[in-house]
């Protein structure tokens, strides 16, 4: 008997989001990445072990759900995992909280990386109405309005709002 055999397709990008016990501000970013004008995406969600309806949302959201134990909990851990189950080239990485500003969030940051030059990638955060004062001036003094290129002699990274390519 013949039968076609299609190949899979990968999306081109995972989005990798950390969360534990995010119910109040996963929906937010999970409409954020809907409003997305780039679309080849997964959404992976890492939960560690939220006791709250963390993995329900993401779930009614479509996001693919990897399960940690919070007390294997640690932010490199829980970011292997979900790059390891990611099938995309890039990876874009995002906590459970930072909400993405606008809808070309996701194609700010992959476009640098189609360079080979570049490694990584990560944008600025600001503080949201609920923010502390204190937070949000700091935030405004490490993310200044400007793009920074880091050199060897000055680097600064950040991966609550980041990307990678998987090949690094």
């Amino acid at each position: 008997d013949e039968y076609d055999q299609t190949a899979v397709q990968f999306p081109e990008t995972s989005i990798v989001i950390r969360a534990f016990n995010e119910e109040r501000w996963l929906p937010d970013v999970l409409e954020a990445i809907g409003r997305q004008t780039y679309r080849n995406f997964e959404v992976l969600l890492v939960d560690s072990g939220s006791l709250d309806r963390t993995r329900d949302i993401g779930a009614a959201h479509g996001a693919r759900i990897i399960r940690l134990r919070s007390e294997d909990f640690t932010f490199g851990h829980s970011l292997n995992l979900g790059i390891r189950e990611a099938r995309g080239a890039f990876i874009v990485i995002v906590s459970a909280h930072a909400i993405p500003a606008d809808e070309r969030w996701v194609e700010h940051l992959i476009t640098p990386l189609r360079r080979p030059d570049t490694a990584m990638v990560f944008g600025a955060q600001r503080g949201h109405a609920v923010s502390k004062f204190s937070e949000v001036r700091d935030l405004e003094r490490v993310y200044p309005s400007k793009p920074l290129v880091m050199d060897d002699d000055h680097v600064f990274v950040n991966n609550a709002n980041s990307a990678i390519r998987r090949d690094l």
